[in-house]
């Protein structure tokens, strides 16, 4: 808990420093270095974005990533157990799946960019672990304790060889008609990136958002398929970040916005990430699979029951052939 103490203080300091250091504008900074990827260390390794991400990386990895934030993985919550692994058709990367995968059972595809955008993709185990364990492939940029820094380039990576490797070998079931990207922190900027290609049909923005409003319109405005915003209320460092880029959506894309105050770490430490792994595993069913049972979560009042405060837009549009 001092670890993430720690961490949030390096993180607001930092975003009020940056100023001094070229500003925290930019556009979404996954690929580009500006904005809170650049402040991060997203785009390249210098001035502050390198010094916070060597700060983060010994503060939670040692060898420069993020230690597996949580507890040790259980396999998940959902009916098929699930671990990670690494293809050498796509280096850099780590790849959730279930452990045994039913003929008949069709996965969808998650891309995911770490928190700090950093290069571990066990850093987030317990949440994509969980997500995994419900039926999907997750592909989260780094390699298994890596280090580093990424960029949204990383994501394209992973659909393109999803692109090219549904329906082979290990990949038989996987459906690369429905692939969602999602991100928290930095990781959700990378997210926003990859919003523009037509092969992604969510995103889903985890403690993350565009640090001023120019930035916040140039990105709303590729915003085509829904968009989920999970945030940690007001101690969560990117909450006003999330909040204006959630009310600058216009009405007709279908949005939705949850803040649960617990800060910007959410509850991803928790067993199977927590709150937040429901959320985020309901969201997963509902936007590629279309399970109406996750669907109601978030239209019925469940999410509130759990502790969210939400906000939505035109969630009745979402329409969704279930498998």
């Amino acid at each position: 808990m001092q670890s993430v103490t720690l961490l949030l203080s390096l993180l607001a300091v930092a975003t009020e420093a940056a100023p001094q250091f070229g500003g925290l504008g930019g556009g979404s900074g996954g690929s580009s270095g500006g904005g809170l990827g650049g402040l991060l260390g997203g785009g390249g390794g210098g001035g502050l974005g390198g010094l916070l991400g060597n700060l983060l990386g010994g503060l939670l990895g040692g060898s420069g990533g993020f230690a597996s934030l949580g507890e040790p993985s259980t396999g998940g919550s959902g009916p098929y157990p699930a671990n990670f692994s690494t293809d050498p058709g796509l280096p850099k990367h780590t790849i959730y799946l279930p452990n045994e995968i039913p003929a008949d059972l069709k996965l969808p595809v998650l891309v995911w960019g770490n928190g700090g955008c950093m290069a571990d993709g066990t850093g987030f185990q317990g949440a994509l672990t969980e997500w995994a364990s419900h039926g999907f492939l997750v592909i989260a940029n780094g390699s298994p304790g890596g280090s580093g820094q990424t960029t949204s380039d990383m994501l394209l990576q992973s659909i393109e060889f999803v692109t090219q490797n549904a329906g082979n070998g290990k990949y038989a079931n996987i459906d690369a008609s429905r692939i969602a990207a999602a991100g928290q922190s930095c990781g959700g900027l990378e997210a926003y990136d990859v919003a523009p290609d037509p092969r992604v049909s969510a995103i889903g923005i985890f403690n993350s958002g565009e640090f001023t409003d120019s930035a916040s319109q140039q990105t709303i405005a590729q915003l085509q398929q829904p968009v989920f915003y999970f945030l940690g209320g007001p101690d969560d460092i990117a909450y006003e970040n999330g909040e204006r880029d959630f009310q600058n959506l216009p009405s007709n894309i279908p949005s939705w916005k949850g803040n649960l105050p617990v800060g910007h770490m959410s509850t991803f430490m928790d067993k199977d990430a927590g709150k937040v792994g429901v959320a985020g595993g309901n969201w997963l069913k509902w936007l590629l699979k279309g399970d109406q049972e996750a669907a109601q979560w978030f239209t019925s009042g469940s999410a509130q029951q759990a502790g969210w405060d939400v906000e939505e837009k035109n969630l009745q549009s979402i329409q969704v052939t279930p498998i």
